[in-house]
């Protein structure tokens, strides 16, 4: 069995450089992209089913990647991206002048009891997206399941996967619409292929 994550496509938010789990919806790159990324899996995945965020960008991008299959995604709420609380749609500049003592806390990845003010911490996050994933239906040796989410979800899992640590998501970047493939073996999943974005070369 495989399973295949794929980060959404770039959103409003992204392009604007702000923070946080704002609704916002796909740009016309992002669209692009999920294009992209739905001809590249038509011929090389067999998704039982499409799981996705309740978020627009990631149910949009999701939508794209189940027209070649002729499937339907399936909202998974517990697959949204962190809950920031009061950083939600701020830049970078503007977090860091607003919330000076926050943003130096948060440079402390190690620190899991972390959060902005009205969001999750990110020990709250964490035990969050063990549940989304724990949730998975099981499929078949030869069947794929595809998940699209957003960037602290799917590097925090992957993470947790490769260093026991979800904390370490920081290293593991993954692009707009990038693919990421995890294989179960023996119980046991392993990754074959990380924030693969060949099929974006030209986008």
């Amino acid at each position: 069995m495989r399973l295949i994550l794929v980060r959404h496509g770039e959103s409003q938010s992204n392009a604007e450089m702000r923070f946080g789990d704002a609704d916002t919806p796909l740009t016309e790159r992002g669209r692009r992209q999920a294009k992209a990324t739905a001809r590249w899996l038509a011929d090389r995945a067999t998704p039982k089913m499409i799981v996705a965020s309740t978020m627009k960008r990631a149910l949009d991008t999701a939508q794209y990647l189940a027209q070649p299959f002729g499937m339907t995604p399936v909202a998974h709420p517990l697959m949204r991206e962190v809950d920031l609380g009061d950083l939600e749609n701020l830049t970078p500049v503007e977090a860091a002048t607003r919330y000076p003592e926050t943003w130096e806390r948060n440079q402390d990845f190690e620190d899991l009891d972390f959060g902005w003010p009205g969001g999750e911490t990110r020990r709250e996050f964490f035990a969050r997206v063990r549940r989304a994933f724990a949730q998975l239906p099981p499929v078949g040796p030869q069947q794929d399941l595809l998940v699209v989410s957003h960037g602290g979800v799917l590097s925090s899992y992957v993470a947790e996967l490769i260093e026991g640590r979800p904390e370490s998501w920081h290293k593991y970047f993954l692009g707009n619409c990038s693919i990421t493939t995890l294989v179960a073996q023996r119980g046991s999943m392993s990754v074959l292929d990380l924030n693969n974005t060949s099929h974006l070369s030209e986008i």
